[in-house]
């Protein structure tokens, strides 16, 4: 039996090293998280302010995605990915020993760069190593992973700053993102390649790359891109303006101590971890548009309901139905995105939806940040929830379903 756990955890070792790896790199972010805004207004800064440290995060992704995508499609996975780890792990390790309220903003813009670099370097790993049949279940493998990491990550991050100071958790999560990526150094193969149609694809098209600018005019042309390109600017503007900036804020309003939100954080990945097979599997079972429409419509609700909660019982039943929704729908958006990206731009066609979705990370806590100081910080939130849903309807009415019971034939899908 143990040889037998040991030959399939070999075989599935480079499923395995990424997906904890990326773990760290989310840990990283949200160990801070529950800290983040306190820890900055110590330096004597507006709420406003505040947003800047989460939008210079998401700037630096809105740069370095796209490029990383296609730095993979010409030297390989293995390297890039590497180096955004390293990255990673040295800038937040910076940000807990920083001074100045404008270093600080520096150094989490060097974070959200490692970050772009890693993740959208995973994302077309994860690709490489799946075939459109099994990869909804090979997702919530990976996602369960990081689940539990982020079940860990808040909590322990938010429980640290109560207990040993407000930069302990920028250094434990730096530490511990370098350690990982070490263990990627000696252990992660190059995946470029891995997958059968990948292989085929590269085989016909020896010697021949596809330049940037083409790559863009394939994927902007395609209609099902631009629509789940549209899921994750309504995705991003969510996570990093409303999860990640407003929602700890509601949080500190109702009385919470920053250890107090960080349970509640974890408490959405405990949700999440249960959820996932079953999200995996029905998305392979009845398709990824099936699960996104729903998903995106409950999304936007409980959003919404996080702005109306008048107590801390509604925010935290607003929390856990959020993370039922998201524990479900989750993981449909980058099966679908994987479903349509053609083989030999794959690592571009990540890059750019990772872009798309930045952008709107990036303009999310500014706007709502601005649009809590005009009207209210619940207010701001409601917004953000009726946005999700509206672009529920759009994909429902425009995209077309890539697996499951009634897929879209793959050239079909992708416009050739």
């Amino acid at each position: 039996m143990l040889a037998g756990a040991w030959r399939r955890g070999k075989a599935h070792e480079p499923l395995i090293i990424v997906s904890c790896c990326i773990t760290m790199v989310f840990m990283n972010w949200h160990m801070v998280g529950p800290v983040l805004p306190r820890f900055a207004l110590d330096f004597g800064v507006t709420i406003a302010e505040v947003s800047l440290l989460i939008s210079a995060f998401t700037l630096a992704r809105v740069f370095l995605n796209f490029p990383a995508g296609a730095l993979t499609e010409r030297v390989g996975r293995r390297g890039v990915f590497l180096a955004g780890g390293l990255l990673v792990g040295l800038a937040s390790i910076g940000s807990g020993l920083v001074n100045d309220f404008s270093h600080l903003v520096l150094l989490r813009f060097l974070t959200g760069a490692g970050g772009a670099i890693a993740v959208t370097v995973q994302s077309t790993i994860m690709v490489d190593i799946s075939t459109r049949a099994n990869r909804g279940r090979m997702m919530s493998f990976s996602e369960g992973i990081v689940s539990f990491g982020l079940f860990l990550g808040p909590a322990a991050g938010g429980l640290l700053g109560d207990s040993l100071g407000l930069r302990v958790p920028f250094l434990v999560s730096g530490v511990l993102t370098l350690l990982l990526t070490a263990w990627a150094v000696l252990r992660l193969p190059e995946t470029r390649g891995w997958n059968a149609e990948m292989t085929a694809h590269l085989a016909e098209r020896a010697g021949t790359r596809v330049p940037p600018l083409h790559a863009l005019r394939t994927m902007l042309s395609d209609r099902d891109y631009a629509m789940i390109a549209l899921v994750a600017f309504a995705t991003f503007f969510t996570r990093f303006g409303t999860l990640f900036f407003m929602l700890p804020i509601l949080a500190y309003a109702l009385g919470m101590t920053p250890g107090q939100y960080g349970l509640v954080v974890s408490g959405i990945a405990l949700i999440h971890l249960p959820l996932l097979p079953l999200a995996g599997s029905l998305a392979d079972r009845y398709g990824r548009k099936a699960l996104i429409v729903p998903g995106m419509l409950l999304t936007g609700a409980a959003v919404a309901a996080f702005g109306l909660a008048p107590t801390t019982e509604l925010f935290l039943a607003a929390v856990a139905f959020y993370a039922v929704v998201a524990g479900i729908s989750g993981l449909a958006p980058a099966a679908y995105l994987a479903d349509i990206s053609p083989p030999q731009i794959r690592g571009m066609s990540i890059g750019l939806y990772r872009t798309v979705g930045d952008i709107a990370g990036f303009i999310g806590p500014m706007a709502l940040g601005a649009f809590a100081v005009a009207w209210t910080q619940g207010g701001s939130v409601v917004a953000n929830g009726v946005l999700v849903g509206v672009v529920g309807c759009v994909f429902a009415l425009f995209a077309r379903e890539t697996a499951g019971m009634r897929p879209v034939l793959y050239g079909r899908a992708t416009g050739r």
